[in-house]
Order: structure tokens, then sequence, then C-alpha cells
């Protein structure tokens, strides 16, 4: 309701100063400065004159042609207000379809992150095992050298008491 009051108050201004005439020489401070409070009250007077020649009837028709061609065929002019909302609602589509991407990008990214993890811990566990089997390798060819050298120090051992005793 204050938007709507504000609003007749201000086209009241308007149109009290349209029909001012500027180049009377008298006092009118006192009828500018007092403002008409009955708000329901429709001024009659002359027309405001406006920059197009057309009287307030033509351009209401002019207006509806104009707004129904416009409901039809969006190949019209649009307001700077109009043109500011469509772009907002562009930017929003925009930012939701780039939201919606970057969380299908993110779930791509952590599925790759998955896949690498994995294939390094494949490649871990095979280097362990390939870790364990030269361990194992390295310790049988240990086992079997100690095992050749101690038969070696058992022979030696048998020919150096075979000898011993062959003397006596």
């Amino acid at each position: 309701m204050d938007v709507w009051r504000a609003k007749r108050i201000a086209r009241d201004i308007d149109i009290k100063a349209d029909v001012l005439a500027l180049e009377d020489d008298c006092e009118e401070d006192d009828e500018v400065g007092s403002i008409d409070n009955d708000f329901e009250s429709e001024y009659v007077g002359p027309e405001k004159p406006n920059r197009t020649g057309l009287d307030r009837t033509a351009l209401a028709e002019l207006g509806a042609s104009l707004n129904a061609s416009r409901a039809c065929d969006s190949t019209g002019q649009l307001s700077y207000v109009a043109k500011k909302r469509l772009s907002i609602d562009k930017f929003i589509d925009n930012a939701a379809a780039a939201d919606s991407k970057a969380t299908m990008d993110f779930m791509s990214m952590m599925v790759a992150m998955d896949e690498r993890a994995a294939k390094r811990e494949e490649l871990r566990l095979e280097r362990d095992d390939a870790w364990r089997r030269e361990q194992v390798a390295r310790e049988t060819k240990s086992e079997a050298d100690r095992q050749e050298r101690e038969d070696r120090r058992e022979q030696l051992q048998l020919m150096i008491f075979s000898k011993l005793l062959d003397k006596k």
C-alpha cells in the first residue's frame, strides 16, 4: 500500500509540475508546497504532454499491441531491465550447468584417483612379491653355499683324520 501511495504522490507532483506555467509573475509557492492528501481522488485536467504526440488511449492501444506481439514473437526490442533479467537468468542457468559439470568432473576425478591408487597398490604388491621371491632365492642360495662349505670342511676333516690314522 505504501508503494501505491508513493507512486500516486509522485504522479500527482509530476502532473502539477507539468501544468504549472513558469512565466507567471504571481507567487505560487503556497500551491506547490501543499499536496492534496486525498489519494483516492483522480486528477482530472488537461492531459500530460508526451514526446510522441499521441494521446493516452492511442499509447495504451499501441502498448497492448506491442505486448501481444512480443508475447508471440520475441524478436522485438527488449527494455534494459528485461535484458538484465534475461542475462541474470542465463547466468544462473550457466552457473547451475557449471556446478553440475564441476560435480561430474569432481566425481570423475575421484574415480581416476581411486583407480590410480588401486594401480599403485597392485604395483607395490607385485614389488613386494618380487622382493620376497628374490629374498627366498638368496636365502636358499646362501643355505646351499653354507651346506657346500660345511660338506667340504667335513670332507677335509675326514681326509686329515684318515691321513693321520694312516701314518700311525
